[in-house]
């Protein structure tokens, strides 16, 4: 029986294991399956970290992660169990998996903060980033990060719906155009950035003051 689960052991190599796409022992970023019989043995799992592999289903062999937020990947013990069946004797074998981290709060706030652009914004129609007549929609969110706006100037857009990223345009009588920065504050958790933006907006003309809401073109405003 000693023998014979020497050569199960011999014969369980990390070639039994079934990756996800070019997953591997040396860096898994998904669930994998582990072998739950070799020859006469059958084997059994269990992990070194419970937190980073929580769980090792020993019917089927698929190892569940829980890949964490951190500085760098994680290195976890897989023991594995062989026992042979007629007789009871059991051995075991040690393999070390890498499991790839999650970005840190902070990377991804970053990332969140230089993906968000006011191609997201949605305006009415006839409206774009270059000139501005009516209220439009800034996005609330960026993958896994949170975004709250504030306005630069609380007279020509006075106020942004936290929930919904509606931002109130209110066109004052002027004889030029005015530009207003918007600020985003990105966050994930306690990890934080902002980042500007600088939105022009269309006058009321003089001339149309007394009727606000007479809405023109706006080369009929220029």
């Amino acid at each position: 029986a000693e023998e014979t689960v020497g050569v199960c052991k011999q014969a369980l190599t990390s070639s039994l294991f079934t990756f996800v796409g070019s997953d591997s022992l040396g860096g898994v970023t998904q669930n994998f399956t582990a072998p739950t019989k070799q020859g006469e043995c059958s084997i059994s799992w269990s992990s070194g970290d419970a937190v980073w592999v929580p769980a090792i289903d020993n019917t089927t062999g698929v190892v569940n992660l829980a890949r964490q937020p951190a500085s760098s990947d994680q290195n976890v013990s897989m023991t594995a169990s062989l026992t042979h069946a007629a007789s009871g004797f059991t051995d075991s074998k040690l393999f070390v998996v890498t499991v790839v981290r999650l970005p840190t709060d902070e990377e991804s706030v970053a990332a969140c903060a230089s993906k968000l652009a006011s191609s997201g914004f949605n305006f009415a129609s006839g409206d774009s980033t270059a000139s501005i007549m009516q209220s439009f929609t800034l996005p609330v969110a960026q993958d896994s990060c949170s975004v709250s706006w504030s306005s630069g100037d609380t007279t020509w857009i006075p106020s942004i719906d936290g929930a919904t990223g509606v931002a109130t345009v209110a066109r004052q009588p002027s004889t030029e155009n005015q530009n207003v920065t918007l600020t985003a504050t990105v966050a994930k958790k306690l990890a934080k950035a902002t980042k500007e933006f600088l939105q022009p907006k269309y006058a009321i003309p003089m001339h149309y003051a007394s009727n606000p809401f007479l809405v023109g073109t706006p080369q009929e405003y220029m």
